[in-house]
């Protein structure tokens, strides 16, 4: 555990290694023990596994305290390396839960594995629309068989739908709603130590996945972008992300964040210029910041694809781009 500022505790989590995505680069989660009032406050928990629950319990004994201390925990958004241990955490503290009730919403594997059978089949069959080769496709189907017990089912006790609300037990920290990497995502703000909690709003090095998938509907690019632009007028001298490293220059990262997604979008329509391309065969002409797109794992491509089909979304919302329908499969064209 490190002292990241006054009476704020930074925990590392492990994240397993996740065979669907063997080129991912995510080792572990970073959670935040925040000292405010007479119990701690907890933003994200971590993955769902034994190993990182013995991590996460030996962290805080380094700091000589249990999970019992813990009075409430914010989970900025229903990913399985954020929410994943928020069930053993509030069954061993009793600790209050917020999230935002868009991603509170989100179902999540609890024990009801009938459902499997029928999300894999959606799944493939919608791969198959966006024109995804046979292989990947099926490559993908088993993911919806291999997900059990990563994000198991927990009372969420506050489902917050404000755009900004105070966290319980503290009146100087404040859970915004940021949507954009997930329909609900919430960052914490410190007002008093002048710190940004982004979980994977904003992180320091990578863009953060930004999708459209049967989970996210709307334009979630267009609210990520949104997002960006009211996370900047924040007033924080130092921002503590999900994953990578603390850095200071919020404003700056915002701004390259920005950039980031105005070149992929021109990417986007440039690469559909010469005539009407599937939402894959565009996705693999996009730069990426993993392997290329040969090299790319079938999971890490989908992940890919479904960010490409955020960016279609928006140009097609924007009436850059018009979609068409070809013997069940989805053709983009510039207009």
């Amino acid at each position: 555990m490190a002292q990241v500022a006054d009476g704020v505790f930074q925990l590392k989590i492990p994240i397993p290694k996740n065979t669907l995505i063997p080129d991912g680069s995510l080792n572990y989660t970073l959670v935040y023990l925040i000292e405010e009032g007479k119990r701690l406050i907890l933003v994200d928990a971590g993955w769902n596994d034994d190993i990182s629950w013995k991590a996460f319990q030996a962290e805080l004994a380094a700091h000589h305290v249990s999970a019992t201390d813990i009075g409430t925990v914010v989970i900025t958004h229903f990913h399985p390396d954020h929410m994943g241990l928020a069930a053993r955490v509030k069954e061993a503290s009793g600790a209050e839960v917020l999230m935002h009730v868009k991603d509170a919403s989100v179902p999540r594997e609890d024990g009801h594995r009938h459902e499997e059978d029928s999300r894999s089949q959606g799944a493939h069959q919608a791969n198959r629309r966006l024109g995804v080769p046979e292989e990947d496709a099926g490559r993908q189907d088993s993911k919806y068989r291999r997900m059990g017990g990563i994000m198991p089912h927990f009372k969420v006790d506050r489902a917050v739908n404000e755009a900004r609300t105070v966290v319980p037990g503290s009146a100087n920290l404040y859970a915004i709603w940021t949507p954009g990497h997930s329909p609900g995502h919430l960052v914490v703000h410190d007002e008093r130590r002048k710190l940004l909690f982004s979980g994977d709003h904003i992180l320091p090095r990578i863009s953060p996945n930004v999708s459209l998938s049967a989970w996210v509907k709307g334009d979630p690019l267009a609210d990520y972008l949104t997002s960006l632009g009211q996370t900047r007028a924040l007033q924080a001298d130092m921002v503590l992300p999900a994953h990578e490293h603390a850095f200071t220059d919020l404003a700056g990262r915002v701004d390259e964040l920005l950039e980031h997604h105005r070149q992929r979008l021109a990417e986007a329509v440039e690469a559909v210029r010469e005539g009407p391309r599937t939402p894959y065969q565009i996705a693999a002409k996009l730069t990426w910041d993993s392997n290329p797109w040969p090299e790319m794992s079938a999971g890490t491509r989908n992940m890919a694809l479904m960010e490409a089909m955020a960016h279609l979304r928006l140009l097609i919302n924007r009436r850059v781009l018009a979609r068409e329908e070809r013997d069940g499969v989805l053709y983009y064209r510039a207009l």
